[in-house]
Formats: structure tokens, sequence, C-alpha cells
């Protein structure tokens, strides 16, 4: 959280995350566990994309550069 001078009066603003976690705060149980299984799956998918780089690095090959234009 950042404080900051405004017209003379001190003004609090918030991070992006912190705004995030606040409007976290106002939801519903059952809103929230909705959030916790989505942010959950793109975090899942995340990982298994990034964990699959090294597999297909044999196609990364200036030779193969021809067909990205297809």
């Amino acid at each position: 959280m950042e404080i900051s001078k405004y017209n003379g009066f001190e003004v609090v603003c918030m991070t992006k995350i912190e705004s995030i976690l606040k409007s976290i705060m106002e939801l519903t149980e059952t809103e929230k566990r909705e959030l916790f299984f989505r942010l959950y799956s793109e975090l899942e998918e995340m990982g298994f994309l990034k964990l699959s780089e090294s597999s297909l690095a044999e196609w990364n090959s200036k030779e193969d550069d021809i067909y990205n234009e297809l």
C-alpha cells in the first residue's frame, strides 16, 4: 500500500494486487471456491505448458522456420 499527498490530504493508493485481494474478501464462500478452482486450473495448465517446452525443443530449428509461414 502506498500513501501519497493529493491537495494536501494523505491518500492511500492500493496496488492492483491489494485491490484484487480486497475484492476477494468481499466474495461469498461459494464464489471464493469457484475462483480457487479456476485459478488452480489456469496455473496447472501454465505449468504443463512450461514443462512441455523442453520436450518440444527439437522442433525449434532454423530448417523448420520455413513452415512458420504456412
